[in-house]
């Protein structure tokens, strides 16, 4: 949603150029075998592969290296599927490219994962935090965005974020670029 991306911008400048990686979106999409949400490719293309808040790393999602959304997402998904195999009862859900299926596209530095179901269209699909230390994962509504935001600003609590206390707010709202 623009408004939220211009209140993002407000609280956390854009870096002069943002890492996405040297491969195109159509690369990806062709990679991945699915175009994504347009949110997020305006969302990636203002800010980058990064972390926020040091602390939710998202992936460059047109690098073709090991620390790109291709290259991490199939890397996560594999050791889900062979986690799923032998331990069935943890996963309750579909892991992509199943229907409806859980794409990653980033993490914590404490192991939890953010990503999207893929049902429907991809302007469609769910925001989903994986928490590494919860049973369920947490469905979000509303845009990636908008879901930074929130966070960064101490509205959104939900299991797989950090909680900031509000003397940490101030110095929250950060964003540093891979590589930097």
């Amino acid at each position: 949603m623009r408004e939220d991306l211009d209140g993002l911008r407000e609280l956390v400048p854009p870096p002069a150029r943002p890492q996405l990686g040297d491969q195109t979106w159509e690369w990806l999409f062709t990679r991945l075998g699915s175009r994504l949400p347009a949110d997020y490719v305006e969302f990636m293309e203002t800010y980058g592969g990064g972390a926020w808040a040091g602390w939710l790393r998202l992936w460059a999602p047109l690098d073709a290296g090991d620390m790109g959304l291709a290259a991490c997402a199939g890397s996560l998904l594999g050791a889900e599927r062979q986690a799923r195999a032998e331990f069935p009862h943890h996963y309750r859900l579909p892991l992509y490219p199943e229907p409806g299926g859980y794409l990653p596209f980033g993490d914590s530095i404490d192991g939890d994962r953010i990503g999207w179901l893929t049902s429907g269209s991809p302007d469609e699909w769910q925001l989903v935090l994986m928490p590494r230390h919860e049973d369920e994962e947490s469905r979000l509504s509303g845009s990636l965005e908008g879901t930074v935001l929130q966070w960064l600003s101490g509205r959104l609590r939900v299991a797989g974020l950090y909680r900031f206390d509000k003397d940490e707010l101030a110095e929250a709202a950060t964003f540093r670029v891979w590589g930097t």
